[in-house]
């Protein structure tokens, strides 16, 4: 099999791919997580991956700002936590990722359930404001 190249990609639809190579930025914060995920896109990754558990999207936000690159050229993923104890504050918590990662009319190009939770009332509320805030609120449609 070949080696892998930051140049990779896997296709999730007829017309969009993700990087098969990305970036995380687990246990990376403030000013630190913002240079390594320039330093990230400088030296050629366009997939950046974070997470509301990881407490630094805002972070990475920051950072694709700062960055000249296009925003269509780099491929954001955040993962929602778990339930917020309702189905609008869980909704706002999958509206609030989006816009730290992406801006206020932004968007990311994956959001994915990071911690579904244990109880059948928790994962219904997740996955119903998920699919709520992907039809909604900016994570680019994958059909």
């Amino acid at each position: 099999m070949p080696s892998l190249t930051l140049q990779d990609r896997a296709p999730l639809t007829n017309t969009i791919s993700i990087p098969r190579l990305g970036f995380g930025v687990y246990q990376l914060y403030g000013k630190s997580c913002q240079r390594a995920v320039l330093d990230a896109l400088e030296a050629g990754y366009r997939h950046i991956d974070s997470a509301q558990l990881y407490r630094n999207e805002a972070d990475v936000g920051a950072a694709v700002q700062q960055s000249p690159l296009k925003r269509e050229d780099i491929f954001l993923t955040t993962k929602v936590r778990q339930s917020a104890g309702s189905p609008e504050r869980t909704y706002q918590s999958c509206v609030d990722s989006i816009e730290k990662v992406g801006g206020k009319s932004g968007y990311v190009d994956l959001l994915l359930i990071h911690i579904p939770g244990t109880g059948r009332e928790s994962r219904e509320e997740l996955w119903g404001a998920w699919k709520s805030c992907t039809l909604t609120e900016g994570p680019r449609p994958l059909a």
